[in-house]
């Protein structure tokens, strides 16, 4: 018998294990530390698919948060809710991420009215490398008509059914949400766009009072159902109020694309866009100048208009001359 007297053992120190809630707050930190690492490096494709995968997952967070509302209380309808608004957040904190890295992005989230999301759709489906003229061989560079028509924003394009249609959908639905965005900023005074809208929409009005849309308004009548409003409005020789809507926030992005296609120009060629159709062939002259950014890198002066095609249209959608230029898919 071992006459050593044992020292008595100390009472183990009991840890309590982390709630579930800790741990899943703890490995979401440590995500989003690893998906911004990550978001740097995106490519244009990735962040095609990223910003896709962003609007399935808000279109399922509104779902599921509608479902909750409307049944029971239920602990996995919450649990799941929180998980995919969790997804939801890295998708656009890594899209944020994405877009600080370009000067361009950069300039279009600086707009109201303009976030992440929107910023990178647009870095993501707006391409202005040179491409090569299936006809002649020579190299093209984008016009920004080529840019109108390649997100769907060219009335006169036309194709049959069956046909695909002639423009990137995704970014026609993006364009939709700009729209959407810069409508419902228009109550703020900083809000550039929003104003323009407010501006456009005025002049819209003043227009079909006047009887200038009374043909467009005889060619609709008979595609809607004789009991709405706008066959009545139709019927009397006038757009309806969401037609002089859509037309409004038309005009106001197809102005804000002349301008982003500006400053990526000058970001990707180092020198000032042709300047535009309207203005150079057309000689119209009423303006609304682009902004200055990437100037400076160009050593350009700030604050006033280059005459080499730094202005947009302000009147842009009232009539169609970008539809005289021809365009490729291809090249945005």
């Amino acid at each position: 018998m071992n006459a050593t007297a044992r020292a008595p053992r100390r009472p183990r120190e009991v840890v309590e294990a982390p709630e579930e809630e800790e741990l899943i707050e703890a490995v979401t930190r440590r995500l989003g530390k690893d998906v911004a690492a990550a978001a740097g490096i995106l490519g244009r494709h990735e962040g095609r698919f990223l910003v896709s995968i962003y609007y399935q997952v808000q279109e399922y967070r509104m779902r599921l948060r509608a479902q909750a509302r409307t049944a029971a209380p239920n602990a996995m309808l919450t649990f799941l809710g929180e998980q995919v608004a969790t997804i939801e957040r890295q998708c656009k904190k890594a899209l944020d991420v994405w877009t600080d890295a370009n000067p361009v992005s950069k300039w279009s989230k600086s707009v109201c009215g303009i976030g992440p999301v929107l910023a990178a759709g647009l870095l993501a489906h707006v391409d202005l490398t040179e491409r090569a003229d299936p006809k002649t061989g020579e190299l093209t560079r984008p016009t920004v008509s080529r840019l109108w028509r390649f997100a769907g924003l060219d009335p006169t394009v036309k194709w049959g059914r069956g046909e695909q249609a002639p423009w990137n959908q995704k970014l026609k639905v993006l364009t939709w949400k700009i729209g959407q965005s810069f409508m419902k900023t228009s109550g703020n005074d900083e809000s550039r766009y929003g104003q323009l809208y407010k501006k456009f929409k005025e002049e819209e009005v003043k227009r079909n009072e006047s009887g200038a849309y009374a043909a467009q308004a005889r060619e609709r009548v008979s595609t809607v159902g004789k009991t709405t409003d706008a066959h009545k409005a139709y019927s009397q020789g006038k757009l309806p109020p969401a037609h002089l809507d859509g037309r409004a926030r038309r005009r106001v992005v197809k102005l804000f694309l002349a301008h982003y296609f500006v400053v990526a120009y000058r970001y990707h060629y180092r020198q000032e866009p042709p300047r535009a159709y309207a203005l150079d062939i057309l000689k119209h002259a009423d303006e609304i100048v682009a902004p200055d950014a990437g100037k400076q890198m160009l050593g350009l002066p700030c604050g006033a208009a280059s005459r080499s095609g730094s202005a947009a249209r302000s009147s842009i959608g009232t009539t169609p001359p970008y539809a005289r230029q021809s365009s490729r898919r291809s090249t945005v």
